[in-house]
């Protein structure tokens, strides 16, 4: 088993400017561990594409110091799906036999092609040259070949692009039992609601970590807005309601590393440690 030592990924205050000196990021601190999902959230234009420059060395901090797990191996799903151009009259059936046969899911290795079919290739479709391939299946494809490369840490940069629902849970199951680090960059709640353990909020050149998904994130920072303007409420009573809350999101986890996720952070979070976000 590949060890990636207790950080994955180690932002330690860093910051970075425009060629005109317009701050992107200031002062950030970002800590992934093996296995996190992180959903990566902010309005369009604060910096989450920086961000995931800096992680994969596209782009050099102006100070700070990041840090990557000597075995990490980064693998990108981008929004462009004129990736696969160059394969235009290849068959699907063809880019796949060549590049893999079988994948490792957790402990168990499958086929290819139960995977293709898990993701709405069926035998007809794989005859298909990727020319003719709609923007859905595409992206498909792409997450596919990425897979393959057996990378331990995924970058999904808007996936839910051009995907129905059919597929989206298809992805949502694939992605469960996919033992590594991932980090999606997304605006849809739902998928960062069905995939993500942490959630990173990036708001006003500063960001803000929080266990759980999407909506516990929103309604955690509701909770805490609430709080803070509850001046004359008791210390047990504001304690009372965060429990109130905690049970109430414990009861709904579905995935089970969202719920193994979510205990080990029930058992150290305080009302302190709830913070509002700044952001509408």
């Amino acid at each position: 088993t590949t060890r990636l030592g207790k950080d994955v990924v180690d932002f330690e205050d860093v910051s970075y400017n425009t060629p005109d000196s317009q701050v992107i990021l200031d002062d950030l601190t970002w800590r992934l561990g093996p296995g996190d999902r992180v959903g990566l959230i902010g309005a369009n234009g604060v910096g989450k594409t920086t961000l995931v420059r800096l992680l994969t060395g596209q782009l050099q901090a102006a100070s700070g110091r990041i840090k990557i797990g000597k075995t990490v191996k980064f693998a990108t799903l981008s929004q462009d799906v004129h990736e696969l151009d160059s394969h235009a009259n290849e068959r699907i059936f063809d880019l796949i036999k060549r590049e893999k046969t079988t994948f490792v899911v957790g402990k168990k290795e499958v086929g290819t092609g139960q995977l293709l079919e898990q993701l709405g290739f069926d035998q007809q479709q794989l005859q298909t040259p990727i020319k003719d391939l709609s923007g859905g299946q595409r992206r498909r494809l792409q997450l596919l070949r990425l897979l393959f490369q057996e990378p331990n840490v995924l970058i999904l940069d808007e996936p839910t692009n051009d995907l129905d629902t059919d597929m989206l849970a298809a992805i949502e199951d694939l992605l469960d039992s996919w033992p590594g680090t991932l980090i999606v960059v997304s605006h849809d709640r739902h998928f960062l609601d069905a995939v993500c353990t942490h959630i990173s909020d990036i708001d006003f050149v500063k960001m803000n970590q929080y266990s759980g998904n999407y909506t516990f994130w929103y309604e955690s920072s509701q909770l805490a807005l609430k709080q803070r303007s509850d001046q004359n409420k008791k210390a047990d009573e504001k304690r009372k309601d965060l429990q109130d809350f905690i049970a109430r999101f414990s009861a709904n986890v579905a995935k089970s590393r969202q719920a193994t996720a979510r205990k080990k952070m029930l058992e150290k979070l305080n009302v302190d440690e709830i913070e509002p976000s700044s952001r509408k």
